[in-house]
Formats: structure tokens, C-alpha cells, sequence
């Protein structure tokens, strides 16, 4: 198993949910902390800690010798330029991985769960389709697609809630999945009425970063929510030119219209 350096730490760990963490200590792989130092300083005794609680947003970076090695990073903002410091750090491939919470406490989002199982569903598996606007956290406002199960139409209804700009049954820049992003979501369950043994799973897109308020209107619909922030494969093929008007880096195509 590859040694970790668990000396380091991110000074201030701000949450997709706006929660401000002071002093998170992280694991690096053993030697490579220091090609990512603007991020990290020496790690200090933490009479907390929430490492179980929900896993930090991070870039994969992968490097020549087939080395991977995850770098949290602190603040959504600094991704874009923690990710050139990546590849000028001789990095030939990043990808993106969302924050992840199992489980959201109902004291993040302010309000409590469903506590009871829920009716109307069908074995139909119909479902609503269309296209939404979109906040990435390192692309900017971009345009996604989502497809989501027609009944219960009060899950539906409040599902599109937490979308910008919906159209629906459209197939509108159905081309943006060619970059492979996948959008930061909730993940709903609860019990279907009249069959104890049966649960219900919905995944509920949103569009702005800060997802506090969607949980807060779905969390009565599901007995629990888990929270699985954006995720991007080949970031580095997304990057700016160097310098703003350079030359690109050799091995990354310029993208279509660029």
C-alpha cells in the first residue's frame, strides 16, 4: 500500500454548502504534496476533525509514470488555477471529483426529513426529460440535460425546482456530454407505501453551487439525502491557453470553436 503524508493541511476548507472549516487535515501521497504548496501548509493539532463526516473536493492528477494522487483542494475558485500549477507541475492528466456527503444532516438544510413511506408511484418507468442551465464549478454557465422519473409528480415537481431555465422534451446542446461532466446532484431515498421492502432512489440535479436550497424543499420528500458534488474526466483538455494567447501545451487539442 502507497505511504500517505498526513502532515499537511488546507488552512480554510469552504464547503459546496458555504460551511467554513478551519485547519483540514489531509492524506498525499508520500512526495508529490509539494507540487500543489500554495494549497497546503504544515499540519497543526485539531481538537476536531470531520474526515468522516464528507470527503473533500479534489483534483486526480495522473503523471507520467502512472502515479495518481488525489489533491484536495479548499475553495471552489482556486480550481482552475490549482489545476494549471498541476500540469506545469509536469501532470499529463486531471481529472475533477466533486465534494461528497453520505449522508446530509437535517440541521445543514435546516429542516427535517420525511418520516413516513410515501404513495403514487408506477412500474411505468416514464420519465420527464429535457435540458437546464448550469453553474459548473470550474466551467461557468454551461447547458446540461437531465431525465428524471415522471411519478410521483410531486417528486418531479420539486426535483425541477432546483433546475435554471428548464425546457423540457428538448434535446438543446445535448453535445455538452462530450466533455464529460457529470452535474452535482442529491441523491434521494424513502420507503414506497404498502411494501416496507420497497425504496425509492431519485437523483435531483441543480444548477447553482450552492446547493443549501434545493435540499431544504426536497429533504421532506425522502427519508434521507446524500450529496454528490460535480465531477469532470480530462480537465486538463479543458484548460485556457497558457498566458492567455500562448501556444497550448503539446498533447492538449484546442476545443471546437476555441
Amino acid at each position: 500500500m502507497p505511504l500517505m503524508d498526513a502532515t499537511q493541511m488546507i488552512s480554510k476548507y469552504v464547503t459546496d454548502f458555504g460551511t467554513t472549516i478551519e485547519n483540514l487535515s489531509v492524506k498525499i501521497l508520500n512526495g508529490y504534496a509539494a507540487k500543489l504548496n500554495e494549497e497546503y501548509t504544515a499540519r497543526k493539532n485539531s481538537l476536531c476533525s470531520s474526515s468522516h463526516l464528507f470527503r473533500p473536493r479534489a483534483l486526480v492528477a495522473t503523471f507520467a509514470d502512472g502515479t495518481k494522487v488525489r489533491y484536495p483542494v479548499g475553495e471552489r475558485k482556486n480550481l482552475l488555477a490549482r489545476a494549471k500549477k498541476l500540469i506545469e507541475s509536469k501532470a499529463v492528466c486531471i481529472d475533477y471529483e466533486g465534494e461528497y456527503w453520505p449522508y446530509v444532516p437535517s440541521t445543514l438544510l435546516g429542516v427535517n426529513y420525511r418520516s413516513s413511506a410515501m404513495e403514487g408511484f408506477s412500474s411505468s418507468g416514464k420519465k420527464t426529460v429535457g435540458s437546464f442551465s448550469y453553474t459548473s464549478d470550474i466551467l461557468g454557465d454551461i447547458v446540461q440535460t437531465f431525465a428524471f422519473e415522471a411519478v410521483p409528480e410531486d417528486l418531479l415537481k420539486v426535483a425541477i425546482k432546483c433546475m435554471d431555465n428548464v425546457s423540457l422534451s428538448s434535446g438543446f446542446c445535448k453535445g455538452s456530454r462530450s466533455i464529460n461532466i457529470k452535474a452535482r446532484r442529491f441523491r434521494g431515498k424513502g420507503l414506497v407505501k404498502g411494501n416496507v421492502k420497497r425504496i425509492y432512489t431519485r437523483d435531483i440535479k441543480l444548477s447553482k453551487l450552492d446547493p443549501t436550497s434545493c435540499g431544504k424543499s426536497n429533504a421532506p420528500y425522502y427519508y434521507c439525502l446524500s450529496y454528490i458534488g460535480e465531477s469532470i474526466k480530462n480537465v486538463h483538455l479543458l484548460l485556457p491557453t497558457q498566458g492567455g494567447g500562448g501556444a497550448r501545451r503539446p498533447g492538449r487539442p484546442a476545443l471546437p470553436g476555441a
